[in-house]
């Protein structure tokens, strides 16, 4: 172990991050956040992003604050995981623009 965590305690993290629930749902502005990059997924690749699509976007999000362990669903937590889903979907869009502008 150099600097990391050790298999086993990392394990143990995950553990108790999936055993702890966000108290508080979601702030407005990360609402926004996640609803203005889905509407713009929407019109730069027409039928490709679903209902499902904001639904993962919105998991991704929970599970992104409960890693950091916040109460509730943050901006930045909104922010990094449109920025990981652009990533992810980079070459993947009819155009070279992306959804993050």
């Amino acid at each position: 172990q150099r600097g990391g965590w050790a298999a086993e305690e990392l394990r143990d993290y995950i553990v108790f991050v999936k055993g702890n629930g966000l108290a508080q749902g979601a702030c407005p502005r990360a609402l926004e956040v996640l609803s203005e990059y889905y509407q713009r997924m929407r019109r730069i690749a027409g039928g490709g992003a679903t209902v499902r699509t904001l639904e993962s976007l919105m998991r991704m999000s929970q599970a992104h604050a409960r890693l950091l362990m916040h109460d509730r669903v943050e901006i930045s937590d909104a922010v990094a995981v449109c920025a990981l889903f652009d990533a992810a979907l980079q070459g993947h869009t009819v155009e070279s623009e992306t959804v993050l502008g």
